[in-house]
């Protein structure tokens, strides 16, 4: 939804021109637990486990269903992974490897995730209940060529998703819903 709200798969677009990227401390940690349990006793690893398990599955799927063709990757968890992500991004755009770049970050944590955040996440009083946050992020003279105005800057949205306020939203819930910026 959101590539299709930032036009990044407008047919204008060049498909080696389309970035995308998936960022996540855990993945879908509830998924791999179970896939691991299984395995720990003998059973048989359903196939369909394997694309919530392994990101870059999730992020090939992606690319595939939105006609990407350019830079792709994903990136692991640390304290600051927002700004790595899109720092990384921002780079692709600024180097010219691609005019857009869709950023996903989505965790299905387990409790025991939960409980690491808690503990080692950097923040006082985070809560990490997991979920999904896309944003699409081309130059801003791209995006006036085409009539629109830019929503944020990498810089507010960074600060947004770290939990602080940027031009009046609230920041994301992160409690298991899709979250996104109109």
């Amino acid at each position: 939804m959101a590539a299709e709200q930032a036009a990044l798969t407008r047919e204008s677009l060049p498909t080696d021109r389309r970035g995308i990227m998936l960022a996540s401390m855990f993945t879908d940690a509830v998924t791999q637990q179970e896939t691991w349990t299984d395995m720990i006793n003998g059973k048989k690893i359903s196939p369909i486990m394997f694309p919530q398990s392994v990101p870059s599955a999730i992020i090939g799927f992606l690319a595939k269903e939105l006609n990407i063709h350019g830079p792709m990757t994903c990136l692991g968890g640390s304290r600051n992974g927002v700004k790595l992500a899109l720092q990384q991004a921002a780079d692709w755009l600024i180097d010219g490897d691609a005019d857009a770049v869709a950023v996903t970050f989505c965790d299905v944590p387990s409790w025991r995730a939960q409980a690491w955040v808690e503990q080692f996440g950097g923040r006082e009083g985070a809560s990490f209940g997991g979920g999904v946050v896309t944003a699409v992020l081309e130059p801003a003279a791209l995006a006036a060529g085409r009539g629109c105005e830019p929503l944020m800057t990498l810089e507010a949205f960074a600060a947004w998703m770290d939990g602080g306020a940027a031009d009046g939203r609230d920041k994301p819930a992160y409690h298991g819903m899709a979250s996104g910026l109109r």
